[in-house]
């Protein structure tokens, strides 16, 4: 999902700021979380790790 909001940014470049906004740390109760976990492990941090750079 990352490497699609990079390409988005890439297809808008003129208009875009080149950021990525990206929620949310550990909203367990939301089900919307991106930390280390049994069931996913490193895998989401993993993933920004891999497409941090423009």
């Amino acid at each position: 999902m990352l490497s699609e909001a990079k390409e988005e940014i890439k297809l808008h470049q003129d208009k875009a700021l080149n950021n990525i906004i990206i929620c949310c740390w550990n909203e367990y109760g939301e089900g919307s979380y991106i930390e280390p976990s049994k069931k996913y492990g490193f895998k989401f941090l993993d993933e920004i790790q891999k497409n941090k750079n423009f």
